[in-house]
């Protein structure tokens, strides 16, 4: 058991090296997105974007980018979520997210559907966010992702816009290649980064601190498929207005470093003295 924590422990300590920026740019395998606002296109505020998944990870996400400037659809199967958002109060508790809320529904830029295909045919950017628990024997219920990807394949045979799918939620290296990319492919009957884009860019957020997160991650990381350039590119103007770290990874890699950050946040939380135990 002591020689796993410490494996754990010297894979924590390589990825708070790895969100380090000024770690990034001593690798070689990396390609740092350096001042990538100066890049961003004047119309760059008009993609519209769809939430799926209006938890914690999809509320904050649709919020901040409502915030920001975008035009936000949020999209949840569960009606006291839809009517939360559609009433402009927080679904969840965090604080300073019922005041952007309020903000976004005053100025509509935050807007609910039930509907996927509504979300698809009005929007031109997807975040996959819904959950991902875990099971008895330890492994990820990817249940909701596979819903997400089939019901958005089924929605993309019908539209002719290259569209982009950045997966959000917290999944297994091998998903994308494995689950994500297949089931939208056969679903939509289209191919991935030639009829629509398929992004990668996992979340660092903590509860109670999730806004301040966001706006200021430790790293920013971008999982790109194949030769997907404009996907990224896409991606680049909705993160505009963070600052963090940023470097561009194949999406297996992406996934890879996501995994292991959240060993070592799990590792960190359990090995660090409580506070409420001391006399």
């Amino acid at each position: 058991m002591f020689i796993r924590v410490v494996r754990l422990c010297m894979a924590g300590c390589e990825m708070e090296n790895y969100l380090n920026s000024a770690s990034l740019a001593s690798r070689n395998s990396v390609s740092i997105l350096e001042n990538f606002r100066l890049e961003i296109e004047p119309d760059g505020r008009d993609y519209r974007v769809r939430v799926f998944g209006a938890g914690y990870v999809g509320g904050v996400l649709a919020v901040c980018l409502s915030q920001d400037g975008f035009a936000v659809l949020a999209v949840d199967p569960v009606w006291f979520k839809v009517g939360c958002l559609a009433r402009g109060q927080a679904p969840i508790a965090e604080p300073g997210l019922s005041d952007l809320l309020s903000y976004a529904h005053k100025t509509d830029l935050l807007t609910v559907t039930r509907s996927t295909a509504e979300a698809i045919n009005t929007s031109d950017i997807s975040f996959c966010c819904v959950g991902t628990p875990s099971l008895v024997d330890g492994t990820l219920n990817t249940d909701h992702v596979r819903q997400v990807c089939e019901n958005s394949g089924k929605a993309l045979r019908h539209k002719v816009a290259f569209d982009i799918l950045v997966m959000r939620s917290t999944i297994l290296p091998v998903t994308m290649k494995e689950l994500v990319i297949p089931i939208l492919e056969r679903a939509s009957g289209k191919t991935a980064e030639r009829d629509f884009g398929v992004v990668s860019y996992p979340e660092f957020l903590r509860e109670i601190t999730a806004i301040a997160d966001y706006y200021k991650p430790g790293a920013i990381v971008f999982g790109q498929y194949e030769g997907d350039a404009r996907s990224i590119d896409a991606l680049k103007v909705l993160v505009s207005d963070t600052c963090g770290g940023n470097n561009l990874r194949c999406v297996r890699t992406n996934r890879k470093r996501r995994a292991r950050a959240s060993v070592w946040h799990s590792v960190s939380i359990r090995l660090r003295p409580d506070s409420r135990l001391r006399a």
